[in-house]
């Protein structure tokens, strides 16, 4: 049993607002699924880069008024009423709120989970220092009672070696002054890459460890830089499967050639969406999820289509 993907959707570009971005990523996903919206119990935001640095009230309770699902707080509407709120783990927040959903639907198998992420300048302008490219992403996450579908417990990884972040944003006070709400400075470590790729293939290769599966098709990976998916690739140790089975060789997402940079929080969504449509054989799939990111941190988790 487990929380499986209903339905995804992804939004690009169509303007630099993230809220934007995600509440619309959020009703196209829920149009598609079919389903009616009133059964969707929970919405998670788990973008980072916000609009005007909004960190009063949650993101997540401006893109809900935007989607326009479970807004009667009445009494007599208990069932219709959608709570929601943020989850902030830097570039695994989406795999911090996959772990929330996973347990709010393991108590309540009637509702659905509404997991919205994307970053996009607080100036909501195109702004030519922002590392990130302004994508909108939506999940719907349903409850199966299917053993062999959905995904398995979340894994994450900080590096304890008491470094600074090798990726850090700040707001000075003194410098921004009263346009604050519209910057951010960004400060990142010449060596970024090779710290991500190291602390996430540790980390994966250690789940791999306790978990043992039989097949992994496919990483959908976090693409801080262009190529970093195919590198991740060759550092994982897939020479030791369940016992049975034969040497894994999954496939990687190229997210820099499908959306021209890193998409950051967004990236296991879109992954995950742009992959679905190629798959010929969804019901024999399994996938391993893997974000990295400012912390350091990392987080993976398998997945069972």
């Amino acid at each position: 049993m487990g929380s499986i993907i209903r339905k995804t959707a992804v939004v690009e570009n169509k303007n630099f607002s993230a809220i934007e971005n995600t509440a619309t990523a959020g009703i196209k996903c829920i149009e598609a699924s079919g389903i009616d919206p009133s059964r969707i119990g929970v919405l998670i935001y788990a973008g980072l880069y916000r609009d005007d640095n909004i960190m009063e009230p949650s993101v997540a309770s401006l893109v809900q008024k935007k989607i326009q699902i479970g807004l009667d707080i009445s009494a007599s509407n208990l069932a219709g009423m959608t709570f929601s709120f943020d989850v902030i783990n830097g570039a695994n927040s989406v795999m911090s709120a996959i772990s929330v959903a996973d347990s709010i639907l393991q108590n309540d198998h009637k509702q659905f989970v509404l997991i919205v992420a994307g970053d996009a300048h607080p100036s909501k302008s195109d702004h030519k220092e922002f590392p990130f490219e302004a994508v909108g992403a939506a999940m719907l996450l349903d409850w199966d009672t299917d053993s062999l579908r959905g995904f398995h417990a979340v894994s994450y990884l900080s590096d304890h070696t008491n470094a600074e972040s090798s990726f850090s944003a700040t707001g000075k006070l003194e410098e921004f002054g009263m346009e604050g709400r519209s910057h951010v400075r960004f400060e990142s470590d010449p060596h970024l890459s090779e710290s991500y790729l190291h602390l996430n293939a540790e980390n994966i290769n250690q789940y791999l460890q306790r978990q043992r599966p039989k097949a992994i098709d496919f990483i959908l990976s976090s693409e801080p830089v262009r190529g970093f998916s195919q590198q991740l690739v060759t550092m994982i140790d897939f020479q030791h499967p369940a016992d049975g089975g034969v040497a894994l060789s999954p496939q990687s997402i190229d997210l820099h050639g499908h959306f021209g940079g890193d998409i950051h929080t967004a990236a296991p969504i879109a992954a995950f969406d742009v992959l679905i449509p190629e798959l010929k054989d969804r019901k024999k799939t399994t996938l391993l999820f893997s974000t990295v990111g400012s912390g350091n941190a990392s987080a993976c988790a398998l997945y069972c289509v």
